[in-house]
């Protein structure tokens, strides 16, 4: 792949999958989480080893820096989850920007640490792959 936007279009696609699973709770689940850091593994991986080839180099870094989004992704969801898990005992709720009612939780209502909760595992992969790839612009 020597085109700069299928690194892109490849780190988003995987990027919103592992959003779904989320709002839908299958990364809840241990056997959905390993398949799916294996394969961003996997992605990362190879967005490392051509993170330095010219022919994908963008104005203010590297399109392989995309590919860096679902890990990025999946390990703020695992650390944050615990977190919630620790503060709160009890599961994140996914909030949605098109919920009309905070009752559209399972057992509880949707709450302000929900909303942070899915703000964060939304913003800092996004953030993180911004500075990562402003890096190699240095």
């Amino acid at each position: 792949m020597k085109n700069p936007d299928w690194y892109f279009y490849l780190g988003a696609t995987c990027w919103l999958i592992l959003l779904v699973f989320a709002y839908t709770k299958y990364l809840n689940k241990l056997r959905f989480i390993i398949p799916n850091l294996i394969f961003s593994l996997v992605l990362a991986l190879y967005g490392f080893l051509n993170f330095n080839d010219p022919s994908i180099q963008l104005k203010n870094g590297s399109a392989a820096a995309f590919l860096f989004l679902p890990i990025f992704y999946l390990v703020f969801y695992i650390i944050l989850r615990k977190i919630y898990l620790v503060l709160f005992a009890d599961e994140p709720l996914m909030t949605a920007p098109y919920m009309w009612s905070w009752n559209s939780g399972e057992h509880r209502k949707h709450n302000f640490p929900d909303a942070i909760f899915t703000i964060l595992t939304v913003m800092l992969p996004l953030l993180m792959v911004y500075f990562f790839s402003g890096i190699s612009a240095l």
